[in-house]
């Protein structure tokens, strides 16, 4: 984990929590309270203090491991709670210049398109979207594994045949998640061989078996063989 973007991202939410709350805080206390802190008129740093509370959240999952997320939450939460009892009624003019120093540092990070965050969440994107790619593959080779099991002649066993379809559907619905045209950007023919032979190759598949349709069962098993013929070729491309 990336202990300075964790840093600047707990700061920052621990401003939107002194800006959103203060306003409840406040009503309770008897302290006074400035237009610009009831969430009801909106104001500008209003505005600031919710996307630095949940932006920082966001981003978080994205350039840290996701469960730093919740520790941005928490810290966020109880660094608002503790510098409120600090500051009571002052809080109001700690919070203003802290949130905008927030919203223009994470703003810089996340948004600047040389900045790290979104260099990470760019790769962190790219990588979510291989996963996707590539356990599809998984599901499909699985359930070739459990077709490969089938003997010639056997007794259709139902257990087994259901099996190779639930793992078809789920490697057509990991399928549905890539993100085809990024990946046709590296590589040229991906998005017509993977559309239109294995997509289609696996949505064949899973009606021929569910509907014992016999001109199904050859049609996916062709596209599905040239996806096959197409992938093996490109293995390394896709995996560079």
């Amino acid at each position: 984990m990336d202990i300075l973007k964790f840093i600047i991202l707990s700061v920052a939410c621990i401003s939107g929590f002194m800006v959103t709350s203060y306003e409840g805080v406040a009503q309770e206390k008897g302290w006074e309270i400035d237009s610009m802190f009831k969430i009801e008129e909106a104001g500008f740093i209003t505005i600031m203090g919710l996307m630095c509370q949940w932006g920082s959240v966001i981003i978080s999952f994205f350039v840290n491991p996701w469960w730093s997320a919740f520790l941005v939450l928490i810290i966020g939460f109880l660094g608002n709670m503790l510098l409120t009892i600090v500051f009571k009624r002052y809080t109001r003019f700690i919070a203003i210049p802290f949130v905008i120093i927030s919203f223009a540092l994470v703003s810089l990070f996340a948004f600047s398109s040389s900045s790290p965050f979104q260099s990470s969440v760019s790769e962190s994107m790219s990588s979510k979207n291989l996963d996707h790619f590539f356990n599809s593959i998984e599901y499909a080779n699985n359930s070739n594994e459990v077709s490969n099991q089938l003997k010639s002649f056997e007794k259709v066993d139902k257990k087994k045949i259901s099996k190779m379809i639930e793992l078809k559907r789920k490697a057509l619905n990991e399928a549905k998640l890539v993100n085809i045209e990024k990946i046709d950007k590296q590589l040229n023919g991906f998005k017509e061989h993977f559309k239109n032979e294995y997509m289609k190759g696996l949505k064949y598949y899973i009606e021929a078996y569910s509907e014992n349709d016999n001109s199904k069962i050859y049609e996916s098993h062709r596209l599905l063989r040239r996806w096959g013929m197409w992938y093996n070729d490109n293995y390394n491309k896709i995996r560079n």
